[in-house]
């Protein structure tokens, strides 16, 4: 593992992306600040300076995974168990990409991949994870929460980064093994399980009802008819 720290970045997944070739494999960057954090679809992280655990994990060897967006899922897994380990409550994965606590967002993970042909060059996954920040300013869609709001005491990042990221690591260098216990953590922790939400299909906006999440995708009935989901953008209106 090789480890840097930025006290200011454009964005953590952007100093890998334009650095991939000279780093090592399974190099974490963080940032106490991000200028241009980001999440899905371009949307923007808010984030204090200093107050939450922003980081970026380059992965470029080993990749056996068909898709940039199954490692984020078994990356905010892992980080889920660690949260309900070190005492929060109600911890859910809302696929594909956040972890709630008791119906706010504590956690989001943008993934992205460059391809060589049809094969993986290398996946990045960026992580933020809400620690120390107590509110927004911000108007945002979806509730928000942190360790601190939860646990209602400060928690040190340093030591966060000192437990969060072996296990990642581990995890990144034995993926396959996880992949039972992964699943079962998903089909018991999914937020989405038996809500009516929509989903964009084929450029279209469609109501489906989620069933489970199967090795990573989301399993739904639409029409009537039981699909699997690969990606995509699921909300509530």
């Amino acid at each position: 593992m090789q480890k840097l720290h930025f006290i200011e970045l454009d964005s953590t997944n952007d100093y890998l992306k334009n650095n991939y070739e000279s780093l090592n494999n399974l190099t974490f960057v963080s940032a106490d600040y991000q200028i241009k954090g980001r999440g899905r679809n371009e949307r923007k992280w808010f984030s204090s300076k200093g107050e939450n655990l922003l980081f970026s994990i380059l992965i470029k060897e080993n990749i056996t995974l068909k898709e940039p967006g199954l490692y984020s899922i078994y990356c905010i897994v892992e980080i889920a168990k660690y949260l309900e380990k070190i005492g929060l409550k109600n911890v859910l994965i809302k696929w594909p990409n956040d972890i709630y606590v008791n119906d706010k967002k504590i956690l989001g993970v943008l993934s992205e991949g460059k391809y060589l042909g049809s094969n993986l060059l290398y996946v990045i996954v960026g992580i933020g994870l809400n620690v120390n920040q107590q509110y927004l300013n911000e108007q945002l869609i979806r509730p928000f929460t942190s360790i601190y709001n939860e646990l209602n005491h400060p928690i040190d990042i340093e030591i966060l980064k000192d437990e969060i990221f072996p296990l990642l690591e581990k995890l990144l260098l034995n993926i396959n093994d996880y992949q039972k216990e992964t699943n079962s953590y998903l089909s018991n922790h999914n937020y989405l399980k038996n809500k009516e939400v929509y989903a964009f299909l084929n450029n279209k906006k469609k109501l489906i009802k989620v069933i489970d999440i199967v090795d990573g995708k989301l399993l739904a009935k639409v029409d009537n008819e039981l699909i699997l989901i690969n990606s995509g953008e699921i909300t509530f209106h």
